[in-house]
């Protein structure tokens, strides 16, 4: 997680302007890994979703970013804040109060960049490097965001083996996270790809 936040705040601190306003110290940020969290949580809300259970921001962004080998990519966070970016400036331009205080985006904007990005590393990323599974990932668009053998099975019209073979290739590129014990497999679909096909939480009957 260290790596992925000094990368989020070497974004914010290239911001020549935002520096001065803000009276930011680069070096001393950079050096210091408290410090950057500090700041992180200076210009960023403290939550996305409100609640005593929900997580805090750096963490939010960093799991809806993750793939279903539970990885984030440099590029997808990096996606993530240029849509925030934008968005953000689409409130802007439309009337809307500035986020509170100090903080460059509004929570409410966080899920919108959330979606481009998805949409983004679905159809450029991923089917890009496997055309062969457009029509396999086509019939889950709508569905639940955790499949088990048998959904699957029957979703995409075939025998238990076949299925789990092409679900256990969907591990292996990213697209799922296997869950569960070995007699009670589940198949996850991480966030990053659940805004791209529109899929809803919860286990498919």
């Amino acid at each position: 997680q260290a790596s992925l936040l000094t990368l989020v705040i070497r974004r914010v601190i290239s911001n020549h302007d935002l520096v001065q306003v803000l009276n930011i110290d680069r070096d001393k940020i950079l050096s210091d890994f408290n410090a950057q969290k500090d700041l992180f949580y200076r210009v960023f809300p403290a939550q996305v979703d409100q609640g005593s259970k929900k997580p805090p921001t750096l963490d939010w962004m960093i799991s809806r970013c993750a793939d279903g080998a539970r990885k984030t990519a440099p590029r997808e966070l990096i996606h993530l804040l240029t849509s925030l970016r934008d968005k953000e400036i689409g409130r802007l331009e439309l009337g809307e109060p500035p986020a509170p205080g100090e903080q460059l985006f509004d929570r409410s904007v966080f899920k919108e960049a959330l979606s481009i990005v998805s949409e983004t590393r679905y159809n450029q990323n991923l089917l890009a490097e496997h055309p062969d599974l457009k029509e396999i990932l086509a019939k889950l668009n709508g569905e639940k965001t955790e499949q088990t053998v048998d959904s699957l099975a029957e979703l995409w019209e075939m025998d238990r083996d076949q299925a789990v073979a092409l679900a256990q290739r969907l591990v292996e590129i990213g697209f799922f996270e296997l869950r569960g014990s070995k007699d009670a497999q589940t198949f996850w679909v991480p966030f990053l790809f659940r805004d791209a096909l529109s899929m809803s939480q919860g286990l498919a009957e």
